[in-house]
């Protein structure tokens, strides 16, 4: 049996982060002083008692016995969480997505059009912008954060810029939008 300063010793060695207390939550190295086939292991076990250390440096005893005894609702909200972020994120991706696609039918049709008459003409033309408009209107009314005011849909702000566009080429339309 090992004297108790070698174990004391053998302690020290492997806990140099301890003070005189140990605080909620810090995670101690313990091995039997005799064993010298570990020492990788506890070397891993040193290192990461040390980060565990540095996470812990900023709170107080209190602090640090409340994040010790809630670990698992703590890592359970913060891991659901991030899985309900990860959904959200795709989601509005997509969303997103959708939104340029339509923009691209939109910028598209005007393109072929002017294109094809010279200007922005025709019944088909017309119908086709409707659907398309109509397809944003509906798509920007959840990014669109009311505030208790109307909020702006694309087809009036389209009125408000009617008489603002203006073509550049015959292959590309601008719509400038007035500064609020």
């Amino acid at each position: 049996m090992p004297s108790q300063r070698a174990l004391l010793e053998k302690f020290r060695s492997l806990n140099p982060q301890l003070s005189n207390f140990a605080k909620p939550g810090q995670l101690i190295v313990l091995s039997d002083p005799r064993n010298t086939q570990c020492t990788r292991e506890e070397a891993l076990l040193m290192e990461a008692a040390q980060k565990v250390d540095a996470a812990l440096e900023p709170l107080g005893d209190a602090e640090a016995e409340f994040m010790t005894r809630h670990h698992g609702e703590i890592q359970s909200f913060l891991s659901q969480g991030s899985t309900g972020v990860g959904i959200g994120s795709a989601m509005f991706g997509k969303h997103l997505g959708n939104l340029k696609e339509t923009l691209v039918e939109l910028e598209n049709l005007h393109k072929r059009t002017f294109d094809k008459h010279g200007k922005l003409q025709g019944a088909d033309f017309f119908n086709e912008r409707k659907k398309l408009m109509g397809r944003l209107d509906s798509s920007l009314g959840p990014l669109t954060p009311d505030c208790g005011r109307q909020h702006a849909s694309v087809r009036s702000v389209a009125a408000a810029v009617r008489g603002h566009a203006s073509v550049w080429s015959s292959s590309l339309v601008s719509i400038f939008l007035p500064r609020a």
